[in-house]
This record gives structure tokens, C-alpha cells and sequence, in this order.
């Protein structure tokens, strides 16, 4: 795990965000399932009752059921937004390889075009190579004079057809990386769905319980949830890690922090990034 400053103040936030998500009053998520009819008996003790959605519910066992929602939540979130921005990175290598493919075979296809000009040469001269021609020359002078241009001739054919088997190794290459890149990008497209699946399923299921709640019940949830909150905010700020953060965090990375726990209290919104609700990516990124 990276450590230093900027990962102290990436760990904050991201506490922060967990307090926010698991505290924050006004949203709620449950598990989808088929819902009781509302009862028009009494309602009896808050915890004379197992959750479900009756009015005799135990309130404090469905906000420790939403705050289980919350954190399933903002994990496919998470799970969501990691694999948004790994297709994006895979995308980019993509489009870099395609331009790596295209210079490859218009390099190739110049090389190739060399050395047709050269077969060409060679079989209107007939097709002799350079160095029959000096040996069955009748002239000892014309022999030596050409014997520095065969060396020459011989080495640039030989660094001819070496770029050309580099640039064939090079094409096939680019275009193994590309496939391997093109099946990533497909794989981490598949999970981005699934997650947001997971996402919507545990929204769903959370607006689902909210609806089933009367009146007096969504008040008295309120009233557990702000409890909860506090209890959550307390308990952050006596882990000491705001004092860890004054002593090792830039002065950005401490307003970061500063801006995070004042947004304590918000509802929390898939897709949000404020100013009135957020979710844990929308949080961080506006921290």
C-alpha cells in the first residue's frame, strides 16, 4: 500500500466517505424481496418484531439492514467506477496501437517497395547479381573500381531485408498487443455493467422498504439514523487521524479533509457529486 501524504489524505477521505455513506439520513436501501401487506392493528414494541414491512417492525434492525445496503452500495460503486476507468486507460493503449499499426505498414510498405525497385534493377541489368558481373568483366581496372560499390550494394540489401523482418515483428507485435488490450477492455466493459446491476438492484431495493414505511416510522428511522450518525462522526474524530493529518498533510490535502467532513450529514446519491447529496466517488472527487 502507498504511503506519504497524499495517501494519508486519500485514507481520510475515503473514512469520511464511509461515515457520510453509513450515517447519512435520507436514503434508504433494502433487500428485494416480496413486501407483507400494512397492518391497521397497533403497533407493537420496536423490537418485539423482525423486519419486514408491517408497522410493527424493529426500526433499529432495518437501519442496520439500510446501513448494509449502504456499504454494498458504495462498493459496486467503487467496483463501477474502477472498471470505468480501467476501459478507459485500455481504450487509450488501443487507439495508440492502431496509430503504432498504421505507421508499421506504411513503413513496411515502403521497405517492400525498395526492395521490388531492387528486384526490378537486378532483372533489367539480367539478373545477375552485382558480384558474377565484376568476375566475368573483361576489364581487371572496371573489377576493382566496382568492388567497393558490390560491398556497398550487398550491405544496404542486407539492411533492406533486416528492417523488413523487423517491421513484420513489429506489425504482428502491435497487433498481439491490441488483441490482448481489445479482450481486457471487453472483460472490464462486462464488469462496469455488472456493477452498475448491483448498484441499481440495491437502490431499487432500498426505495422498495423506504415506500413501505408509514409515517411515523420514516420519523423514527430519522431519529436512528441521525443517532447513528453522530455516534459514527464521534468515533472518527476520536481515532485521532485529523491530528495524523495536521502533522503529514499538505495544506490542500487538509481542506480536502476539511471540505469531506462537512459534507457529513448529506444523503447519499448514486452518481451524486453535490453540492446537496454524493456518493463515495462523487465525494472524493470534489474533495
Amino acid at each position: 500500500m502507498r504511503t506519504g501524504k497524499r495517501g494519508l489524505t486519500t485514507a481520510a477521505v475515503a473514512v469520511v466517505c464511509a461515515v457520510t455513506v453509513l450515517a447519512a439520513p435520507g436514503t434508504a436501501f433494502a433487500d428485494p424481496g416480496p413486501s407483507s401487506p400494512p397492518s391497521s392493528s397497533p403497533s407493537p414494541s420496536p423490537s418485539a418484531a423482525a423486519p419486514a414491512a408491517t408497522p410493527g417492525k424493529d426500526l433499529e434492525a432495518v437501519r442496520e439492514k439500510l446501513d448494509e445496503l449502504y456499504r454494498a452500495a458504495a462498493s459496486a460503486t467503487e467496483e463501477y467506477n474502477a472498471a470505468e476507468e480501467k476501459a478507459e486507460k485500455q481504450n487509450a493503449e488501443i487507439v495508440e496501437l492502431a496509430k503504432k499499426i498504421v505507421k508499421g505498414q506504411e513503413r513496411l510498405d515502403g521497405l517492400k517497395d525498395r526492395a521490388g525497385a531492387a528486384a526490378r534493377a537486378q532483372y533489367r541489368t539480367g539478373g545477375l547479381p552485382d558480384g558474377a558481373k565484376l568476375v566475368l568483366s573483361d576489364d581487371p581496372e572496371d573489377f576493382l573500381d566496382g568492388t567497393g560499390r558490390v560491398i556497398q550494394g550487398q550491405r544496404a540489401t542486407k539492411g533492406l531485408l533486416g528492417e523488413l523482418t523487423r517491421a513484420q515483428e513489429d506489425l504482428k507485435t502491435y497487433a498481439a498487443d491490441a488483441s490482448a488490450r481489445f479482450k481486457e477492455l471487453e472483460a472490464n466493459r462486462k464488469a462496469k455493467a455488472k456493477a452498475r446491476k448491483k448498484v441499481e438492484k440495491q437502490i431499487a431495493a432500498a426505495e422498495k422498504l423506504e415506500s413501505e414505511l408509514e409515517k411515523e416510522e420514516k420519523e423514527r428511522l430519522a431519529e436512528l439514523e441521525r443517532e447513528a450518525q453522530a455516534k459514527a462522526q464521534t468515533a472518527w474524530l476520536d481515532s485521532g487521524i485529523l491530528k495524523d493529518l495536521d502533522a503529514e498533510a499538505t495544506g490542500r490535502g487538509r481542506k480536502a479533509v476539511e471540505y469531506a467532513t462537512a459534507q457529513i450529514g448529506k444523503p447519499y446519491q448514486w452518481g451524486a457529486e453535490g453540492p446537496k447529496s454524493y456518493d463515495c466517488s462523487g465525494l472524493t472527487s470534489q474533495a
